[in-house]
Parts: C-alpha cells; sequence; structure tokens
C-alpha cells in the first residue's frame, strides 16, 4: 500500500460526497485483507532490491 492511498482514503472522508458513510469501519490495506495469493509469491514480489 502507498502512503497516497491512505491520503485518499482521508480526502474522500473529509468531502461533502461521504456525508453519507459514518460509524463505519474503513480497511485500507490494497485488498491485502482478501488476497487469494501464495503467501511466498506476496513475501517475493515485496523483497527490497538489493
Amino acid at each position: 500500500m502507498q502512503t497516497s492511498e491512505a491520503a485518499n482514503t482521508a480526502c474522500f472522508l473529509l468531502c461533502p460526497r461521504s456525508s453519507g458513510i459514518n460509524a463505519q469501519s474503513l480497511v485500507v490495506d490494497a485488498g491485502m485483507a482478501i488476497n487469494y495469493f501464495d503467501d511466498r509469491i506476496i513475501a517475493k514480489v515485496m523483497e527490497v532490491p538489493e
């Protein structure tokens, strides 16, 4: 997840268009909570190049 994704969510929640959302929990994790990938694949992709 990028910092900008969390910032975009915060901006949306502060704007008038989100007025219908209240008392909710939002998970901003780029879909990682529901991914169907193998943990080894995710670890490989997340490795920082040397």
